[in-house]
C-alpha cells in the first residue's frame, strides 16, 4: 500500500543548490513557506498542483524535471 509520502520523488533540494537558492530564498520567492519546501525535499509531503507549478516556474524548469511518480505506482490500474 502506499502513502502519499512515497509515491513522489523530489529532485528539488538537487535542482534549488544546482541554481544556488537557499530554502529561504524560493520560499520568499515563490510564496510557499520555507518548512513546505523542506518536507517537499525530504519527501515528507508530495506538492502540491500549485506549489509544482509555482516551483518550476521560479526555477525555470519543466514540473518533471522537480518531481517524478514513481514507478510502481504508475503501472497500477486506476
Amino acid at each position: 500500500e502506499y502513502s502519499a509520502a512515497n509515491m513522489v520523488t523530489s529532485y528539488l533540494l538537487q535542482i534549488r543548490t544546482d541554481k544556488g537558492y537557499s530554502q529561504s530564498q524560493l520560499a520568499k520567492a515563490t510564496g510557499i513557506s520555507a518548512r513546505t519546501i523542506r518536507n517537499i525535499e525530504l519527501e515528507i509531503n508530495p506538492p502540491c498542483l500549485e506549489n509544482a507549478l509555482r516551483l518550476a516556474a521560479y526555477l525555470d524548469v519543466p514540473v518533471e524535471s522537480l518531481f517524478k511518480l514513481d514507478d510502481t505506482y504508475q503501472s497500477q490500474s486506476i
